[in-house]
């Protein structure tokens, strides 16, 4: 039979016959797929004597060589072929050659136009079909040229699916997005490995069986979940949002009952959604703890509880850096410190150790207890005082940052003041639908008005007095901002009486009204004042009473009202004194939709507050169009009033009764006056229906009235007064 390669054969003459077990060099070839001297030169030298010598025992480099030369001829001589073709030989001219027509580029240069093809063809050398085949080949050179004794991950691996790709002219041009390949090789990957664990999956989708796994910490991810949310981004309602606008029933009628934002479920079933958090991810957070069990552990850390205790091992499973692990446990940089100006407020001091770190730690009586890192014997990084519910609460606390986008302190403190807002919180510090509300309408609130976590956690409980790193507390950025006075404000839990008149007490006034934006008016400061101390019973320096103070001015400034205002519209919407949620907030027991609480308040507030807005009202005439409020007059016009009020009396006092007028025998010019009035009667003028007083009152009001609402006075009756 004859040689079907007799140039690849003949690179080199074997000496001896192969020894037992061995191939000849015939047959190597036939063994690594080379079957000409172009397949040989596509390899690296050291490439090719390294496949060569896992068969035969020729001298590879010597063929390599041979091989090398012999591309170069054959080159040479095809070059040659197609330049000087036989009977092409450029044409001599002569005098006696007839010369029609002068020179052309086709009579001089004789192309082979059967090797050209157009510039956008595939078959073009820089076409990118030849691009991707030569990137191609140079992986595959790469990837066989490395030294390392590990597996690689060639791009056979990577992309199985290049080697039956087809290169047309549609492939070539079609535009496809990257995410769209690594969904297909993904997919492609994952549906193998369901195929292979069908005992286990079932007959479950990639997106089903990724909707419900926990592990790696990327998962749970639901897909049907995130195309919602994109589809609703930019400005579309979001998810929780739709169930507000669709909602039929609107917060109009005083009732106890909570039916805005009910569609097919219960409102709070809309404020869960308005967290963004897919119903597995919700079930991940709020389902029981562990208990000892290690199925628990490889489902959520691929790993067991032993491994978990080294730092090292902890930060592979969880994908955090030493820095986050620090940040999730509170410690080095991280660590709260109290502040400087609550020097005998009523603050727990177990707050201080556990501040940031609350969830992740449960129930703790001191800071011995709590989660910690120490060198073991070995000199390895360690966790201290971990168990099994506590690596429960590290994975849980995780994710949610991740998904929540907060700081771990922040949302430690966010969560922990949900639980203490709770009219009957447990003993056990977990997360519940409360907390899910919570999350929702703070990153509801976010959204669209730019709360941030901390003073959502200071609308929900009290102010922040605990500090991380160089950003103060909350309450020393709200009253100590700059310090316009070179006392600062300081948590001493004195008495605090906004009636008194010494230097102290209006020197904390005046810090009040400036960190808050107050005026020290009766509609102003004192209405905050009052509503607090009738509400919580006392008025004191501490934690409870300014942040009292902070959530009604905030909440205000939050919707763009005076705090007056956001009261009255407060109770406008709900039941009878809606607006103490301002004063002393509440979550009702979770699970549960009804009374409206805190969270319901602040989603009907944000409605009404756009419906006023859209319809161009506000709320004084909102209270006046429902007959529940008389004239509006601010300030200014009742110390006007009250200044004519005293003018007058001073008069009244000062006048001379009319018996000491007659005994004082004064001449009396009546003839004369009585003649004049009768030759020239002048024309009788009415006496006037209102008083002075009222008809001021009414300028000032008209001048300088902050409402669109007419003043109405009713005339005053005043016997024998000078005021007629």
């Amino acid at each position: 039979m004859p040689d079907s390669f007799p140039l690849l054969h003949s690179l080199i003459d074997p000496q001896t016959p192969p020894a037992e077990g061995r191939h000849d060099f015939k047959q190597t070839m036939a063994a690594l797929n080379l079957h000409s001297v172009f397949d040989i030169i596509r390899l690296s030298r050291t490439e090719f004597i390294e496949q060569v010598a896992q068969h035969c025992d020729d001298d590879a480099g010597l063929a390599y060589d041979n091989a090398c030369g012999y591309a170069t001829q054959l080159e040479f001589l095809h070059r040659e072929q197609a330049s000087l073709s036989a009977g092409e030989l450029r044409h001599k001219r002569s005098p006696d050659s007839e010369t029609d027509a002068g020179p052309t580029y086709a009579a001089l240069f004789k192309e082979n136009w059967s090797a050209f093809c157009e510039a956008s063809s595939i078959a073009a050398l820089d076409s990118p079909a030849a691009y991707l085949r030569a990137l191609h080949l140079f992986a595959e050179q790469v990837e066989k040229s490395g030294k390392g004794t590990r597996k690689r991950n060639t791009l056979a691996i990577r992309r199985p699916t290049l080697k039956s790709m087809v290169i047309d002219n549609s492939s070539v041009s079609r535009q496809l997005p990257m995410l769209t390949i690594v969904n297909e090789t993904l997919n492609e990957h994952l549906q193998t490995h369901l195929n292979q664990n069908s005992d286990v999956y079932k007959s479950k989708s990639v997106n089903e069986v990724l909707a419900i796994t926990r592990y790696p910490f990327d998962l749970p991810f639901d897909l049907a979940h995130q195309q919602c949310l994109l589809g609703l981004t930019d400005n579309k309602p979001r998810l929780g949002e739709l169930n507000y606008r669709l909602s039929l029933s609107l917060p109009l009628g005083q009732l106890p009952s909570n039916a805005y934002g009910k569609v097919h479920h219960e409102a709070y079933e809309a404020q869960r959604l308005l967290s963004e958090l897919s119903p597995e991810q919700q079930t991940l957070l709020t389902e029981p703890f562990w208990t000892a069990s290690k199925s628990a552990f490889d489902a959520h850390y691929g790993s067991g509880e032993t491994e978990l205790n080294k730092l090292a091992h902890f930060l592979q499973q969880t994908g955090l850096t030493s820095t986050q692990a620090d940040e999730l446990l509170a410690r080095g940089k991280y660590l709260p410190y109290l502040s400087n100006n609550t020097p005998s407020a009523p603050i727990n001091t177990d707050l201080t150790h556990f501040y940031g770190v609350c969830y992740v730690n449960g129930t703790g009586s001191n800071s011995s207890t709590r989660l910690d890192l120490k060198a073991n014997e070995n000199g390895q990084i360690v966790l201290l005082n971990s168990t099994v519910e506590r690596f429960d609460r590290l994975q849980r606390m995780i994710r949610l940052q991740r998904w929540i986008k907060l700081p771990y302190a922040q949302l430690d403190n966010l969560m922990l003041s949900a639980r203490l807002c709770e009219e009957n919180p447990g003993v056990t510090f977990a997360i519940n639908d409360n907390t899910l509300r919570v999350l929702g309408v703070y990153r509801y609130l976010n959204r669209r008005y730019g709360l941030q976590a901390e003073e959502f956690s200071a609308l929900l409980y009290q102010l922040p007095v605990h500090a991380v790193g160089n950003i103060d507390s909350l309450f020393d950025r709200v009253f100590n901002q700059g310090q316009l006075n070179e006392h600062p404000l300081q948590l001493d839990n004195s008495p605090l009486n906004p009636d008194a008149t010494d230097i102290a007490t209006h020197t904390v006034l005046y810090q009040i009204c400036a960190a808050l934006g107050l005026s020290n008016t009766a509609e102003s400061l004192g209405f905050v004042v009052e509503r607090t101390q009738q509400i919580n019973g006392y008025l004191k320096k501490d934690p409870t009473t300014l942040s009292a103070f902070y959530r009604q001015t905030r909440i205000a400034n939050l919707f763009g009202l005076t705090v007056m205002e956001c009261a009255y519209l407060a109770d406008m919407l709900g039941a009878a004194n809606t607006s103490e949620q301002w004063v002393k907030p509440g979550l009702r027991i979770s699970g549960s939709n009804a009374p409206a609480d805190f969270l319901d308040v602040l989603m009907q507030m944000d409605w009404a507050v756009n419906w006023l807005k859209s319809n161009g009202s506000s709320v004084q005439q909102l209270r006046y169009q429902l007959l529940l409020s008389n004239t509006p007059q601010n300030s200014l016009i009742s110390e006007q009033l009250k200044k004519l009020g005293e003018l007058r009396d001073d008069i009244k006092a000062r006048l001379i009764p009319q018996p000491e007028i007659d005994a004082l025998n004064l001449p009396v010019a009546n003839a004369r006056t009585k003649t004049r009035a009768k030759l020239n009667p002048g024309p009788k003028v009415p006496l006037a229906p209102h008083s002075w007083s009222n008809l001021i009152a009414l300028g000032l009001a008209v001048a300088g009235a902050e409402c669109n609402t007419v003043i109405e006075l009713k005339p005053e009756h005043h016997a024998a007064s000078p005021w007629h």
